[in-house]
């Protein structure tokens, strides 16, 4: 079964990555760092990656990037432990156990550097425009996450969490023990991107089995919070799904061997919180909230325009590589490379 992440997110406080969250250096295996300029062909050789491991019947998880749907920035296969990530900016990556885990695989040397230096003062303009218009964006997600913020404080101070912690102690009970230790990963299956907020879970899991969470956010998020280091002292591996607007609280978590989603989702099975949750505070607000929300609606859709801006620009850039590629060579290194992937 493949499934489809993001590496980062495009969040309040800027660009948040989740890069190590791809692969597992605990373990042997092998993390393949691609390197080179934009338009050199990294999300080609991912996705090539990608289609070979399905095509060979293996679970694969692709990583796509937070600003641009139809470009790939990792992709890992759990089984084997190896992980094919891009590793330029805005989220460099560089070996840390060089030939003994991590490697580089660099696309840049198919480059005639002579093309590419001819555009250096169009090239430099564009990416000055680019970072311009990520400005723009991370700026309103901040104003956002600033209009929303009373609201979860309100919810907060609303919230017993006392009585949530032990909801989440007697939870976990129903989980028994497996051998093996656990690991918890922090994902990102949705995300806010030029093409709006994009959301893989329903195609992620939509044989596995949901719970719902009822109650405020602050109250889910503090019973995931719970819930997971419980379930993780038991042996499962947790993986947990963070919402771009709060990238450090879960709004979803996967237990991988029970195959349940639980948290913000549409369920089967169902954990009511409402009780231990006093909305008073949100019903004496409730128009002044409704409006602040709406606010925030549209300052992620303003967001959301600057993030199409900065895409158009980093294909222009990208056509100055393209141009200067010898595609040839690239292709029959990339092909090189596959082959030792599956051959491992």
């Amino acid at each position: 079964m493949s499934k489809t992440f993001f590496a980062g997110g495009n969040t309040p406080s800027g660009f948040f990555s989740r890069f190590d969250e791809i692969g597992d250096t605990t373990r042997s295996g092998r993390l393949i760092i691609v390197k080179g300029g934009a338009g050199v062909g990294k999300s080609t050789f991912i996705k090539g990656v990608f289609k070979e491991l399905c095509k060979a019947g293996e679970n694969a998880e692709l990583f796509l990037c937070s600003g641009d749907t139809h470009s790939a920035d990792g992709v890992y296969a759990p089984l084997r432990n190896i992980a094919v990530i891009d590793g330029t900016a805005p989220h460099s990556v560089d070996p840390k156990l060089p030939a003994a885990y991590d490697e580089i695989f660099n696309l840049g040397v198919f480059l005639d550097a002579s093309k590419v230096q001819a555009h250096a003062d169009e090239i430099r303009e564009l990416l000055n425009a680019k970072a311009r218009h990520y400005a723009f964006a991370y700026s309103c997600l901040k104003a956002a996450d600033s209009l929303l913020s009373q609201r979860r404080k309100l919810e907060r101070e609303s919230v017993n969490e006392m009585k949530v912690l032990d909801a989440a102690s007697r939870y976990s009970e129903a989980f028994c023990p497996i051998a093996g230790r656990g690991r918890r990963r922090n994902l990102f299956v949705k995300a806010i991107t030029p093409e709006g907020v994009a959301d893989f879970t329903q195609e992620n899991y939509s044989g596995s089995y949901k719970v719902a969470v009822k109650g405020s956010e602050g109250a889910r998020q503090g019973f995931l919070e719970a819930l997971c280091p419980r379930l993780v002292a038991k042996g499962y591996n947790v993986e947990v799904y963070c919402n771009p607007m709060t990238p450090m609280f879960p709004d979803c978590i996967y237990v991988l061997q029970a195959d349940i989603l639980i948290g913000d989702v549409d369920g089967e099975g169902t954990v009511d919180l409402t009780a231990f949750c006093d909305d008073g505070g949100l019903t004496t607000y409730a128009d002044y909230l409704w409006t602040v929300k709406e606010h925030a609606h549209s300052c992620v859709n303003i967001c959301i325009d600057h993030l199409k801006a900065a895409k158009s620009l980093h294909q222009k850039v990208e056509s100055y590589y393209v141009n200067a590629m010898d595609w040839d060579s690239a292709a029959e290194k990339r092909e090189k490379m596959i082959k030792s992937i599956l051959a491992d």
